[in-house]
């Protein structure tokens, strides 16, 4: 038999900080959206497939509309993160860094394309989006002396970088699109074509 303190003592065990059920809440959403889409799911779904009581879910966000929020500026911030990690690169590392970048950015969003459309759709044009400029703009700039980057204006060179990837990511929300590594590679090729990297191999010849 469980005595009460030992019930009391589990239950304490179990419990979660706020941002930590916040993000497990968010981290079910995702999943469920991926598999059923964003009109097919529920907040029951999401509280069923993060463990929790519709309530909970409910604490943390007040509506379905506030979840796809939620995730949408999550993808933003996973962008924004990937930039700012872009400067911090060795001599002889440009070409590999660009196409985990590009990458990586194609990966996120057509995981979620239904957020990926809020993203680049409902997020205002002027925002979160616009802190990737600087970091790129770094990174491109820091290219040029070693030569693995031949450019002759960085600033330029990011703009087409960003509304290159904006543009291609924005349509395939809304028309059928080849498979995710097809994409992934046309994209990576036409970064590094912008850029003038010397190397052009296929990003799966690179990253398998």
């Amino acid at each position: 038999m469980v005595s009460m303190g030992t019930a009391i003592s589990r239950r304490r065990r179990t419990r979660q900080a706020p941002d930590v059920r916040r993000a497990q809440v968010l981290d079910a959403a995702g999943r469920v959206f991926l598999e059923r889409g964003l009109a097919g799911t529920t907040m029951d779904d999401v509280a069923q497939a993060a463990g929790v009581a519709k309530g909970t879910v409910y604490l943390y966000f007040a509506s379905k509309d506030a979840l796809v929020e939620a995730l949408g500026a999550g993808l933003v911030e996973r962008v924004v993160t990937r930039a700012q990690r872009l400067p911090d690169v060795r001599p002889g590392a440009f070409a590999a860094q660009l196409d985990r970048f590009v990458s990586g950015v194609v990966d996120d969003m057509l995981d979620y394309p239904d957020l990926q459309h809020l993203v680049f759709h409902d997020v205002p044009r002027h925002g979160a989006l616009d802190e990737v400029y600087g970091p790129i703009a770094s990174f491109v700039a820091g290219g040029l002396p070693c030569g693995e980057f031949r450019v002759s204006d960085p600033g330029v060179a990011t703009w087409f970088l960003v509304e290159g990837l904006h543009g291609v990511l924005a349509q395939a929300a809304h028309e059928p699109r080849p498979g995710k590594r097809t994409v992934r590679e046309g994209v990576v090729e036409a970064a590094r074509r912008l850029l003038h990297v010397t190397d052009l191999a296929s990003v799966s010849d690179e990253m398998t």
